[in-house]
């Protein structure tokens, strides 16, 4: 399926939220904005899992993509690190969302909730020492 930037993707049947991709989280990563690696359709899948899977906190939802068993890159930042968390926000609080794979060693924004680290910990997702990494800004690879 063919997406266009900026323009609202309607989501329904699956959920009623709105995601938009946006052109600055694609292409080459600054020092401010990470860049998705995985296809515009993993992107939205990620969104989506978030939403069904309820892993929000305050205003943004967190997401992990895994396939076989093993969580995968979703991004990478200017230093081409890994990114392998995905922040999804809405801006202008429309029910309109839009995310980035989370910079979570140089943007303590970035790094998702305890809330939601320990649903992924109870899921399996990610080990108590995973949790502890990534809590702290640390460098992990799940």
């Amino acid at each position: 399926m063919n997406y266009c930037f900026n323009e609202p993707i309607d989501l329904t049947p699956t959920i009623s939220s709105r995601y938009m991709m946006v052109p600055q989280h694609r292409g080459s990563p600054t020092e401010h904005k990470s860049v998705w690696t995985v296809s515009n359709q993993a992107e939205i899948t990620c969104f989506t899992n978030s939403v069904v899977s309820q892993w929000k906190c305050d205003k943004y939802y967190w997401g992990i993509s895994i396939i076989n068993g093993v969580v995968i890159q979703l991004g990478t930042n200017y230093e081409n690190q890994v990114l392998q968390i995905a922040k999804f926000v809405d801006g202008a609080s429309n029910d309109c969302w839009h995310g980035y794979p989370a910079n979570i060693q140089r943007h303590p924004g970035d790094i998702p909730s305890s809330a939601v680290l320990n649903l992924w910990q109870q899921s399996g997702i990610i080990s108590k020492s995973d949790k502890s990494k990534i809590k702290g800004g640390k460098r992990c690879i799940l």
